[in-house]
């Protein structure tokens, strides 16, 4: 059943759409399933991933300890040494793509030590889900049916590809407008579930002939969720809230990119002020730090 009018504290599921809630489902080990089919919907197939077998700290890339980036994505990489950088991306300022660039890069050069050679270079797949649509210079050639787009480098003049270095790709939620009974394909009632579970009380009974149904179920209760991820769960969804009407008021001010940007480095500092706020009331720091993407040494 689907009820638009249910209050936050009588959610059934967790919204997919905040950083937090993302992050709390599908960086947990245990939903490591979940995490391979929805990397396998978007990925090329020569990106086809069998096995997670690492969860990384952000912390292990040192340039996003500078405050540049609000560290809610989730990095992960797979049997074959492929790493993914994976986020939900709630709002698109004209800088994203090379803000892309530049995460993905410094994940790609992280894997170099010294003594190596660049044989040890694996490819890094950048994978963003985008709440609202992604700019193309043909509109008419993107729909519903139409929004993953990819960004690799290729040859200009024959259009030959290298060899996977740095992927980047856009899963454009924005433009998926399908209601449940036009869902056909798996992909389709995932996209649906992240913009629309959060609203039922139970999984639609059309979700049953899908590969994920019960995994799906059991990862985004949010009765599944310990106390204290509860917490920073709620918390979250509070400070996500604030900043997006603090980012709203910004831009119907019309106040420049800039000065809308700094917001962006207010939710960082709120981030860790939140954080702290958690910890003093007796939510586990290491718990805190892993959601919130934040170094422990931060939250001292």
């Amino acid at each position: 059943m689907k009820n638009n009018t249910l209050s936050k504290d009588h959610r059934v599921y967790v919204n997919l759409l905040s950083d937090v809630g993302f992050k709390i489902v599908f960086g947990n080990p245990q939903n490591k399933s979940i995490l391979i089919g929805l990397l396998n919907l978007v990925l090329p197939p020569e990106a086809h991933v069998q096995d997670i077998e690492t969860y990384l700290d952000r912390e292990r890339t040192p340039t996003f300890l500078e405050g540049k980036k609000t560290l809610l994505d989730l990095i992960c990489r797979d049997d074959r040494g492929q790493t993914f950088e994976v986020e939900i991306q709630r709002d698109v300022e004209s800088s994203f793509f090379k803000r892309c660039v530049f995460y993905a890069s410094d994940l790609y050069h992280s894997q170099m030590e010294a003594g190596n050679n660049f044989d040890v270079l694996k490819p890094v797949y950048l994978i963003s889900f985008l709440e609202r649509k992604w700019p193309h210079r043909d509109e008419s050639e993107w729909d519903t049916n139409r929004l993953i787009s990819r960004y690799r480098f290729m040859e200009e003049r024959t259009k030959d590809l290298t060899e996977p270095t740095i992927i980047i790709t856009f899963a454009e939620l924005g433009r998926f407008s399908k209601t449940l009974e036009e869902c056909v394909s798996e992909q389709d009632y995932l996209f649906y579930w992240f913009l629309n579970g959060w609203r039922y009380e139970t999984v639609p009974e059309q979700y049953r002939h899908t590969s994920f149904k019960e995994e799906l179920t059991r990862a985004t209760e949010l009765a599944g969720f310990s106390k204290d991820e509860l917490i920073v769960y709620n918390n979250a969804l509070m400070n996500d809230m604030d900043y997006r009407n603090a980012l709203h008021q910004a831009k119907a001010q019309g106040l420049a990119e800039g000065k809308a940007q700094g917001l962006d480095e207010g939710k960082a500092k709120g981030i860790i002020e939140a954080a702290r706020k958690m910890i003093n009331a007796g939510v586990d720091i290491k718990l805190v730090a892993k959601t919130l993407g934040v170094d422990v040494s931060q939250l001292k």
